[in-house]
This record gives C-alpha cells, structure tokens and sequence, in this order.
C-alpha cells in the first residue's frame, strides 16, 4: 500500500484506538452546560430519540385547548371545546378550565362571571370535552378565550390564544 491511499485508513484506525483507550470523549448534553435546553418538540414527546440514555422526560406535557362559540337565541349563546395532549392528541379528563372574557374597558382579559346555575371553571370529560349552555349576553361585542392552568403533569393553556373568539349580540 503506498501511504497516500493508507492515509484514510491509517487515520481511522488511530482515532478508533484512541477513542477505545478513552483518551478522547465524544461530547454529550453534560458537556453543553447548564443553558443547553433541549427543543419543545423533546419536552413533549414520550419517548425522544436520544444515544446517551441521560434524557430525562419533563413532569410536565404541552396541552391544546379548542374554543367555539354558537348562538342558540337571540343573545343566547353555548361555548364549547376540548382539552388534549399537544402530540399524542389523547384527551385530559377531570381539569378545569375558565372562560374569560376579554374587557375592552380595563384592557384585559378576566374571568367571565356566570349567572345563578352556571359554574366558571367547568370540569372537563373523560373524553376531554367541556362547555357552557345557555349564556346570556347584553348587546356588545365580546371577546372570548378558554384557559386551562395546567397541573402537575400538564402545561397550562389558552384557546385562541390571541384574539379570542368573537361574538356579537
């Protein structure tokens, strides 16, 4: 073999004997420090591609909240929707979620206050869905949104997150 074609080969072999001998480490998340976080798409999956073994899942999942308002009679309206996980998809039962309205006077968005009968937060199904029947409203335009505050194992959330849904009597 002539040493410009074994150079390759002879290359390959000195970082194999090195690596084996440990007198180099091929660097892992430790080496990163203290500000390597890893992405959103790690923090909520269950089971993220990972070669060290050293990642450990988040005690909390992203969750995704829907919000839909539908007018039943004049000024009556029933708000709707349903709580999941982010990327499975898979309903989260039994949580509370509160209907705000947003209030253009104080330029923030509130809890709505509910009429006798009526309870804000409402408690989700076990297939994830929750809602309120029968809201009267007084003429306006209001802006509305869903919120769920999390808990130990599920992120808060907001549905829409933005603008809210609209609704005008």
């Amino acid at each position: 073999m002539r040493l410009p074609q074994a150079l390759p080969f002879i290359v390959v072999v000195l970082l194999l004997v090195t690596l084996f001998a440990g007198l180099v480490t091929l660097p892992t998340a430790a080496h990163f420090g203290s500000s390597y976080l890893p992405s959103l798409w790690m923090r909520t999956t269950r089971n993220p591609p990972t070669t060290t073994g050293s990642w450990i899942p988040p005690t909390q999942q992203a969750t995704s909240l829907t919000l839909s308002a539908t007018k039943v009679a004049a000024g009556t309206y029933t708000f709707s929707g349903s709580l999941g996980m982010l990327v499975t998809g898979s309903p989260v039962a039994n949580a509370k979620v509160y209907l705000h309205v947003h209030s253009s006077a104080a330029r923030t968005w509130e809890i709505f206050s509910m009429r006798a009968g009526q309870t804000n937060p409402t408690t989700t199904s076990s297939a994830g869905t929750y809602g309120w029947t029968n809201i009267k409203l007084a003429s306006g335009t209001y802006y509305f949104r869903t919120f769920y505050p999390g808990d130990a194992t599920h992120l808060q959330s907001f549905a829409p997150s933005v603008q809210g849904v609209q609704v005008t009597v």
